[in-house]
């Protein structure tokens, strides 16, 4: 009795696995063309402050891959960053712990047509500890930025995909 209802387990999951039509995300489709084609002609737009200049050059180095071709998409971002206190010390009252929120929007546009194909808002956060070393203070704020934009250049290279794979 055992034996067979664990055959007809099995087989249950055997014909559920079976029906799946999942395909990776960077696999080529039927027609042979795959998402990083798509995203490769993806232009961004430059950048106008430091913390946007690390997020659009990590972007464009998961995008293009090592290779260009002629744009057909046009991405416009804006990237704001906010920091707040989240941490004081008790002795003095000073803030030493902080949280640094990066709101990314941004708009996917198809050159050809003009039109708007894509476009949301973005947010991640990253702490960091400020010192009484003016130097140190500086390169932690600074790295808080760099991951903040990095992150959101992950996340919107998934999202790129994501839309390229499902158009």
């Amino acid at each position: 009795m055992w034996s067979a209802r664990r055959g007809f387990l099995i087989l249950l999951a055997a014909g559920v696995v079976a029906g799946c039509t999942v395909r990776p995300l960077y696999a080529p489709d039927a027609s042979g063309q795959s998402v990083q084609e798509e995203l490769r002609a993806v232009e961004v737009e430059m950048p106008t402050t430091r913390p946007e200049q690390v997020f659009r050059n990590s972007l464009l180095f998961g995008l293009q891959d090592g290779e260009t071709v002629s744009p057909q998409y046009r991405l416009e971002y804006t990237l704001a960053l906010n920091s707040s206190s989240v941490g004081i010390e008790t002795v003095t009252g000073v803030p030493t712990a902080y949280q640094l929120s990066g709101h990314l929007r941004y708009r996917l546009f198809d050159i050809s047509t003009g039109q708007q194909v894509l476009g949301a808002v973005l947010n991640t956060v990253a702490s960091y500890d400020r010192s009484s070393q003016a130097f140190a203070k500086l390169r932690a704020e600074r790295d808080a930025e760099d991951r903040v934009a990095e992150t959101l250049a992950g996340i919107l290279k998934t999202r790129l995909a994501s839309y390229f794979a499902r158009n």
